[in-house]
């Protein structure tokens, strides 16, 4: 189709090409990053970021800060969703009847620019080296898809708040 014409240069940025047909509608889907937060550390596992992920679509995976628990703050997931309009919800996790309340929040792109990177303020004087220690005497292991054993079994409902 693009071998001859106007269209030909297209040939180098595609393997295949066929006439559009109008026959039907394909499903729009865009990846998104879901921040959790609130969720409780007996329930820090694959399985409860995999729960929470599914609600919107597909679960592509947690991020390495999740994976190997250097951070407890947000737990973070990639998701493949076919849901346009933004996500943020306050919701409750059931794990054994037990109700603990969370936010999911997509991530938004936040374009920053920095101009100064010799600032003084006290905000800017924390050292990085400090922020990228990792977690000492801790009983936690890194998560895994495997981790599904007794009462540490991850949430078995997730209800949106009303």
């Amino acid at each position: 189709m693009f071998n001859e014409g106007k269209m030909a240069w297209l040939k180098e940025w595609f393997v295949e090409s066929s006439k559009w047909e109008n026959t039907k509608p394909h499903p729009c889907a865009r990846l998104v990053w879901l921040n959790c937060y609130g969720i409780p550390l007996h329930l820090w596992n694959y399985q409860t970021f995999s729960v929470i992920g599914r609600i919107w679509g597909e679960v592509i995976i947690p991020t390495d800060d999740t994976i190997k628990n250097l951070s407890f703050l947000v737990g973070k997931i990639l998701i493949s969703t076919s849901a346009m309009e933004s996500i943020n919800k306050v919701m409750e996790l059931d794990n054994n009847g037990n109700l603990f309340q969370i936010r999911v929040m997509e991530e938004q792109l936040v374009v920053n620019t920095v101009l100064c990177t010799d600032c003084a303020c006290s905000g800017c004087q924390v050292e990085a080296s400090s922020l990228q220690k990792p977690l000492e005497d801790s009983n936690v292991q890194p998560l895994t898809q495997e981790d599904n054993g007794g009462e540490r079994s991850g949430p078995r409902v997730i209800r949106s708040r009303k």
